[in-house]
């Protein structure tokens, strides 16, 4: 409102009259707001593992010469949510392009093995620091309305449990025997139907030394090259190596107590690490890298001199470097896949804890039970 009136030195003026008695000496102003601005629609949505969903975003005025590239960001709550399992290559940024009022998000979901709850993922999305002068739309619940909920529902059928397999005598030259110890990890209920493989293995002694925390064993976490070297070593024979062994990869240090552990599998040819030779460079393990789904299926395959088989029908193995080590272990009943309802194999996806010991507890049972 803006009023006006005579000084107290002048006097006898009064307010000029109308007729609906409006104050003639005050006048009100609308600021209309023209602050441009930005929100992510829908607000919710439910998709299914393995699935993908689409997002727009809306700008109240047409993106500038060089376009916004606005930053995604995730957020995750509910039982075994975890970024890295969860979602299959998340956009780190959605661009809205020059004189454009509108852009796309498309985010894919990944599928897992593990029979769990129902996640939520937030994803939030803002202007980088160099764009100035946008700000957030406005609703009329107050709603964040650069932010949507997804809901991500779980596919995974429930696994019928592998019958127990009584342990052979211990006068079996062809059993590992590895000190017996009970298995007490407190997160063990986190790896789902996957349980009794961890607590079989852990009753062998194989995890000694790699557990995640005291007392915890981490089963969603994704398993690192050097861990899987261990657990597989000491589950085909039955104790650590010999520590004097002389390692072909120039990434392991003398000090790291299992880098004999990855020695001794690249003597058996089971390994041949991640990065060959070369004149000047010895050859590389990468024992900090998280291992995939395919290098599992090549280690266990050479381990266990698995035959090759029929191919298994997998949608997303055609040219993959790691195919006959994948059939030959759905032939050998060691895996349904990622996505039983399109047979994915999820070739690329790390493995965490959980699966890796479920592959080895397979393998060796399967192989007793077949008189290996």
């Amino acid at each position: 409102t803006v009023t006006i009136a005579p000084p107290s030195s002048v006097t006898g003026w009064g307010k000029a009259k109308d007729q609906t008695d409006t104050n003639t000496a005050q006048s009100t102003v609308t600021i209309t707001d023209t602050t441009p601005t930005y929100k992510l629609t829908p607000d919710t949505r439910t998709v299914a593992e393995g699935s993908s969903t689409t997002f727009t975003v809306t700008l109240s005025e047409a993106a500038p010469s060089n376009g916004i590239a606005f930053n995604v960001t995730y957020g995750y709550t509910g039982t075994n949510a975890a970024a890295a399992a969860d979602l299959t290559n998340p956009p780190a940024t959605v661009t809205v392009a020059h004189n454009a009022t509108t852009a796309t998000l498309t985010i894919a979901t990944a599928t897992d093995l593990l029979d769990e709850d129902d996640e939520t993922l937030t994803v939030t999305i803002a202007p980088p620091s160099s764009v100035t002068g946008w700000g957030k739309a406005k609703d009329n619940t107050d709603t964040n309305t650069a932010q949507s909920t997804v809901t991500i529902t779980d596919t995974t059928p429930t696994p019928t449990p592998t019958p127990t397999i009584e342990p052979t005598p211990t006068t079996s030259p062809t059993e590992p025997h590895l000190p017996i110890q009970t298995a007490r990890y407190d997160d063990i209920d986190e790896a789902g139907p996957l349980a009794a493989d961890i607590n079989a293995l852990a009753n062998r002694g194989i995890f000694d030394g790699t557990e995640c925390e005291t007392g915890r064993f981490c089963p969603q976490q994704p398993i690192r090259r050097w861990e899987f070297a261990v657990w597989l070593v000491r589950l085909i024979h039955g104790q650590d190596p010999d520590t004097s062994l002389t390692t072909p990869f120039g990434d392991l240090e003398p000090q790291n107590w299992w880098a004999s552990h990855v020695t001794h599998l690249a003597q058996l040819g089971i390994t041949v690490g991640c990065k060959a030779a070369t004149e000047q460079e010895p050859a590389e393990y990468c024992p900090h890298r998280h291992i995939t789904r395919a290098e599992v299926a090549v280690f266990l395959y050479r381990a266990f001199n698995l035959t090759p088989a029929q191919p298994a029908g997998f949608t997303d193995i055609d040219q993959n470097w790691a195919a006959r080590a994948i059939n030959s272990l759905y032939s050998t009943n060691l895996t349904r896949g990622c996505d039983t309802r399109t047979l994915r194999y999820c070739p690329d996806l790390p493995t965490s804890r959980a699966q890796a010991a479920a592959f080895l507890n397979r393998a060796i049972k399967r192989l007793t039970a077949d008189g290996n």
